[in-house]
């Protein structure tokens, strides 16, 4: 143990430089963790620069653009509704999507 105040204010500050440099590491390997989620895929950054620029598309609407096939954007479409950057409108079999 550590006994006289100073020596452990320099082990304290020698553990939170470590931890400084070690985070500033992972931050600049992988920015998408800092945040706790991973990297956008290609298909949800599509399926979002396309929403924004093209509001009130509907699923059918947005993959003929993408030149996909609608199964394909629905886990891109609920995961950017999750993290609120697009919003539903209508309703059930009328469902267009905006950006937030």
């Amino acid at each position: 143990m550590i006994s006289n105040k100073e020596d452990r204010m320099n082990a304290f500050q020698h553990f939170a430089a470590q931890h400084a440099a070690l985070h500033a590491r992972h931050v600049l390997d992988e920015p998408a963790r800092r945040a706790g989620r991973r990297p956008p895929s290609d298909i949800e950054r599509k399926t979002f620069e396309h929403v924004r620029a093209h509001g009130g598309r509907t699923v059918a609407e947005i993959a003929n653009a993408l030149g996909v096939k609608s199964p394909e954007l629905y886990a891109p479409l609920q995961r950017l509704k999750t993290l609120g950057q697009i919003k539903p409108d209508g309703t059930s079999g009328a469902i267009t999507w905006r950006a937030a």
